[in-house]
């Protein structure tokens, strides 16, 4: 990786702050925000990046597990609390079937789908009054950064394709 030119100490010190500040608030603000959902049909805010997961085309338990940086046993158990409470279902015809996919049933997707609208809304209060040239410049840096780091592919050795954040 190449090293970047160097930035004035200060710039340094507000990232080294900031951001972590920024993506621990932004991930307890979530939480909090879809924890009543999450409670009401028992389960955790582990749950919800499977469940956001799937809705993102990641359908097998491999691609979970690395899409998401957990283990197999970890992965295993969330589905299998999923699957309990009727909310992921998958394609096979015998139950000892190694290969199979991964879908959310109808209530799956209408919890996703809630899910999805409780974060819109926290998107729209922390952009308000940023002009969205800005929010689309934030994003751009973001995306760069990521792709300087790579951090998701190489520390789960997982198979690019299977990567949610590209």
């Amino acid at each position: 990786m190449q090293k970047s030119p160097q930035y004035d100490p200060a710039i340094k010190e507000m990232w080294k702050t900031l951001f972590p500040a920024l993506m621990r608030g932004i991930k307890k603000d979530v939480d909090r925000r879809c924890k009543g959902e999450m409670d009401r049909h028992g389960l955790s805010k582990l749950h919800l990046g499977y469940l956001m997961s799937l809705s993102c085309g990641l359908n097998t338990m491999r691609s979970l597990s690395e899409g998401l940086c957990m283990d197999k046993a970890n992965t295993t158990r969330a589905i299998a609390d999923l699957r309990s409470k009727g909310l992921v279902v998958d394609d096979r015809e015998k139950e000892t079937s190694k290969k199979y996919t991964l879908s959310l049933t109808d209530e799956g997707l209408s919890l996703t789908t809630q899910m999805k609208q409780i974060m819109d809304d926290a998107f729209d209060e922390y952009m308000y009054g940023i002009p969205s040239e800005e929010v689309l410049a934030m994003i751009a840096t973001l995306r760069k950064i990521k792709g300087n780091l790579d951090v998701v592919t190489e520390s789960c050795n997982m198979d690019p394709k299977s990567n949610i954040f590209k």
